[in-house]
């Protein structure tokens, strides 16, 4: 191609010009049902946030002792993490835990206690 004529060396004929498209704005993003906004009438107070993730700390390490109780290897129980939302409310999250670490965990939810035959939740012993 030859600057001067606009031409194709090998084609020998001109060449037609493709102009870039004219940069348009991009779309807004679709809001997410799952996200909320803040509000910024009742913004969670540090107070309130510290309160509950006390709460929520302390209920993952019982959760994570309870695991270990139960002879679980770290690797079942390291993922388990206190959670506060945006209104205070105080969570645990466990994710996913192997097929395994589960079988246990259940065993010990449903155990029967010798003493008064009711589950271990249950028991009046």
């Amino acid at each position: 191609m030859t600057q001067a004529d606009n031409t194709h060396e090998v084609l020998g004929r001109p060449l037609d010009r493709v102009e870039p498209p004219a940069s348009r704005a991009l779309p807004a993003p679709a809001k997410s049902p799952y996200i909320h906004p803040p509000t910024p009438e009742r913004p969670l107070d540090m107070d309130t946030y510290r309160a509950g993730r006390q709460a929520a700390t302390d209920a993952a390490d019982a959760v994570r002792d309870a695991l270990a109780g139960l002879g679980l290897p770290e690797s079942v129980w390291r993922g388990i993490r206190p959670l506060v939302t945006h209104t205070g409310k105080s969570y645990v999250h466990v994710g996913m835990i192997r097929a395994d670490a589960a079988a246990v965990l259940a065993q010990a939810l449903v155990h029967v206690c010798p003493g008064c035959k009711n589950r271990l939740p249950l028991c009046s012993c």
